[in-house]
Protein backbone atom coordinates (compact mmCIF):
# COMPACT_ATOMS: atom_id res chain seq x y z
CA UNK A 1 0.00 0.00 0.00
CA UNK A 2 2.79 2.44 0.89
CA UNK A 3 4.49 1.83 -2.45
CA UNK A 4 1.23 2.68 -4.25
CA UNK A 5 0.94 5.94 -2.32
CA UNK A 6 4.52 6.92 -3.17
CA UNK A 7 3.97 6.09 -6.82
CA UNK A 8 0.77 8.16 -6.89
CA UNK A 9 2.60 11.12 -5.36
CA UNK A 10 5.23 10.96 -8.09
CA UNK A 11 2.47 11.19 -10.72
CA UNK A 12 1.26 14.56 -9.38
CA UNK A 13 2.37 17.44 -11.60
CA UNK A 14 0.67 20.37 -9.85
CA UNK A 15 2.68 22.14 -7.15
CA UNK A 16 -0.46 23.27 -5.28
CA UNK A 17 -1.63 19.66 -5.02
CA UNK A 18 1.75 18.63 -3.60
CA UNK A 19 1.56 21.46 -1.05
CA UNK A 20 -1.89 20.30 0.01
CA UNK A 21 -0.62 16.74 0.47
CA UNK A 22 2.41 17.97 2.43
CA UNK A 23 0.17 20.01 4.73
CA UNK A 24 -2.14 17.05 5.27
CA UNK A 25 0.81 14.80 6.16
CA UNK A 26 2.20 17.44 8.54
CA UNK A 27 -1.17 17.80 10.28
CA UNK A 28 -1.59 14.03 10.62
CA UNK A 29 1.96 13.65 12.01
CA UNK A 30 1.18 16.35 14.59
CA UNK A 31 -2.06 14.61 15.58
CA UNK A 32 -0.30 11.28 16.07
CA UNK A 33 2.53 12.88 18.03
CA UNK A 34 0.07 14.69 20.30
CA UNK A 35 -1.80 11.44 20.90
CA UNK A 36 1.45 9.76 21.96
CA UNK A 37 2.42 12.72 24.12
CA UNK A 38 -0.93 12.76 25.91
CA UNK A 39 -0.20 9.24 27.19
CA UNK A 40 2.55 10.62 29.45
CA UNK A 41 2.18 12.63 32.64
CA UNK A 42 4.75 14.36 34.82
CA UNK A 43 6.08 11.80 37.29
CA UNK A 44 5.64 8.75 35.02
CA UNK A 45 8.47 6.22 35.03
CA UNK A 46 9.77 5.80 31.48
CA UNK A 47 12.69 4.37 29.54
CA UNK A 48 14.21 4.87 26.11
CA UNK A 49 17.14 3.50 24.15
CA UNK A 50 20.31 5.58 24.28
CA UNK A 51 21.35 6.68 20.80
CA UNK A 52 25.05 6.26 21.41
CA UNK A 53 25.23 3.14 23.58
CA UNK A 54 21.98 1.47 22.45
CA UNK A 55 21.07 0.60 26.03
CA UNK A 56 17.99 1.36 28.09
CA UNK A 57 18.00 4.65 29.97
CA UNK A 58 15.48 4.87 32.81
CA UNK A 59 14.04 8.09 34.13
CA UNK A 60 11.00 10.07 35.22
CA UNK A 61 8.96 12.50 33.12
CA UNK A 62 10.10 15.89 34.36
CA UNK A 63 8.31 18.29 31.99
CA UNK A 64 6.12 18.06 28.91
CA UNK A 65 7.03 20.59 26.23
CA UNK A 66 5.18 21.47 23.05
CA UNK A 67 6.93 18.80 20.95
CA UNK A 68 9.17 16.86 23.35
CA UNK A 69 9.14 15.35 26.80
CA UNK A 70 11.91 16.09 29.26
CA UNK A 71 13.08 13.02 31.17
CA UNK A 72 15.14 13.34 34.33
CA UNK A 73 17.50 10.37 34.45
CA UNK A 74 19.43 11.32 37.58
CA UNK A 75 20.13 14.38 39.72
CA UNK A 76 22.16 16.07 36.98
CA UNK A 77 20.90 14.96 33.57
CA UNK A 78 17.66 15.81 31.80
CA UNK A 79 17.10 14.44 28.30
CA UNK A 80 14.68 15.91 25.74
CA UNK A 81 12.97 13.03 23.96
CA UNK A 82 10.38 12.65 21.27
CA UNK A 83 7.29 10.93 22.68
CA UNK A 84 7.67 8.22 20.04
CA UNK A 85 10.97 7.14 21.64
CA UNK A 86 9.60 6.76 25.18
CA UNK A 87 8.19 3.63 26.76
CA UNK A 88 6.24 3.38 30.00
CA UNK A 89 7.84 1.50 32.85
CA UNK A 90 10.89 1.72 34.95
CA UNK A 91 13.19 -0.23 37.17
Amino acid sequence: MLLNIVNDIYKINDLDDLRAITNAIRCRRTELSNRLKSGFKVGDNVWFLSKTKNEKVYGVVYKIDKKNIQVKVDDYNIWRCSPSLLNHGGL
